[in-house]
């Protein structure tokens, strides 16, 4: 089994702001705990959000951007899966999500990141060499490794054993092949992927030999080893050293008479150096969501096909913009607009994004959605209070999706806005044509979009203004 982030996040189009990341982990030990490291990056990556309840969880980082948390599979699993979610950003554009989960290592077993192999090391378990064999054809594999008595084939590896496990004496798969000789003979390793290869023999290598030969073969005797001295037991039972131990303190090797009993160093050899208790999970997402019903209703004209229900103040707010009516500022202090809900803002604003020469473009980031809201909020405040300090300008009105205006249409639009007051801005009436009709000109019309009325109000809706 390995720890496995199998699915990517499944982000909800119609939920702009806050998206369940849905991240699946398949393929882990249940009793062994999990590690999850979280990361978003880009210019504007939103946030993170974690909803620890019901869960015990270790949390060392915790950022808009990364979250680093521990604890049992099942909680982490349920975490990622369900309770983590993405506060997307305001802008369009994209975001790199990175996911790294790690299952903590069983007891007594350590990485080597070196070569990317696990060994087992349990001081509590003590064979002779043939009961050693026998333990490890009963262990499990490890993350679909499986073990064999450890072969020992480099310096690094050598110290990496000698540091890492209990200083004590550790089987290792070396065996002598030579037979009843008196000189130290010709080892193999009898294990693991190394399985029949020499290396080490008697008439090229000596007694004592550490390090790497000239034909690429690591050995790293004790002095005098491998003595092949000749053990017996009671008398009429001789037998020669012909398998090797590892000394943890020293990580010196020696011969051992096959009867005698230490402990079992056994390892798990992986073809890949990557650590085999993680995986990753690196993805682009695609950043839209907050502008798309907004984009959607204006390419379509006040309809949306996309989405069950015209943009309301949330859908706005959503964007990151603020409303005035739900934030006073410099504008709506004191000029007696306050009383506009935040509902009946946005249907107005929606008037603009339907029926002026608004289209998708133009509401498919935070800073043209704002613009807008803060034409039409100016725009509000030189009718109800006839001041210059708000008076409306050509770039108000082409912001608002009239095109450009000259002078003389500008002044005489004010002049007819003072005039029919807030509902001529407010009404579902067809803000393009009244602003033609005062302007005495005619506005490009976005194509192939038809200029379709909203559905009327009859609270709202109103004659629309006649000229003199």
């Amino acid at each position: 089994q390995s720890a496995a982030v199998t699915a990517l996040p499944t982000i909800d189009p119609n939920d702009p702001v806050t998206s369940s990341l849905n991240i699946v982990v398949s393929d882990y030990y249940t009793d062994l705990d999990l590690t999850a490291e979280i990361t978003l990056s880009g210019s504007d990556p939103g946030a993170l959000v974690l909803d620890r309840s019901g869960l015990t969880l270790t949390v060392t980082t915790e950022t808009d951007t990364s979250i680093v948390m521990s604890g049992s599979a099942s909680d982490i699993v349920t975490a990622l899966g369900s309770q983590l979610e993405w506060e997307t950003p305001a802008s369009p554009g994209t975001v790199d999500l990175s996911v790294e989960v790690t299952q903590d290592l069983p007891d007594h077993v350590i990485f080597n990141s070196t070569n990317g192999h696990l060994y087992l090391a349990d001081p509590d378990v003590t064979r002779n060499f043939g009961g050693a064999s026998t333990y490890i054809s009963g262990l499990d594999d490890l993350w679909g490794i499986s073990p064999h008595l450890a072969t020992i084939t480099s310096l690094s590896e050598n110290t990496f054993l000698a540091d890492g496990i209990d200083s004590n004496t550790w089987w290792i798969g070396a065996r002598d092949t030579s037979g009843d000789v008196t000189d130290g003979g010709t080892w193999i390793w009898d294990f693991g992927p190394e399985d029949g290869d020499v290396f080490w023999d008697d008439a090229i290598n000596g007694t004592g030999s550490r390090g790497t030969d000239a034909f690429g073969r690591f050995s790293y005797w004790k002095n005098s080893e491998p003595s092949n001295d000749l053990i017996c037991q009671d008398i009429i039972f001789c037998q020669r050293e012909d398998e090797a131990t590892f000394d943890a303190v020293d990580g010196q090797w020696n011969d051992r008479d096959e009867r005698t009993s230490h402990r079992v160093l056994v390892e798990y050899s992986s073809d890949s150096t990557d650590d085999p208790r993680n995986d990753t999970l690196d993805v682009e997402l695609t950043v839209a969501s907050r502008h798309a019903h907004l984009m959607d209703y204006a390419d379509n004209n006040g309809t949306t096909p996309a989405f069950p229900s015209s943009p309301d103040a949330e859908t706005w707010t959503n964007t990151g913009a603020t409303l005035p009516s739900a934030q006073p500022n410099a504008m709506t202090t004191g000029v007696g607009v306050m009383s506009l809900s935040d509902e009946e803002f946005a249907t107005a604003l929606n008037t603009f994004l339907a029926l002026a020469g608004l289209s998708g473009e133009d509401v498919d980031t935070l800073p043209k959605v704002q613009a807008i809201i803060d034409a039409y909020q100016q725009l509000r405040d030189y009718i109800e209070t006839g001041s210059d300090e708000y008076l409306p300008d050509a770039s108000l009105y082409e912001t608002l999706g009239f095109g450009t205006l000259n002078v003389v249409a500008v002044s005489a639009l004010n002049s007819r806005l003072l005039r029919d007051g807030l509902s001529a801005i407010e009404s579902a009436s067809d803000l393009l044509l009244y602003v033609e009709d005062v302007a005495g000109i005619r506005l490009p019309r976005v194509q192939p979009r038809p200029l379709l009325p909203l559905p009327e109000d009859p609270q709202t809706t109103t004659a629309l203004p006649t000229t003199n």
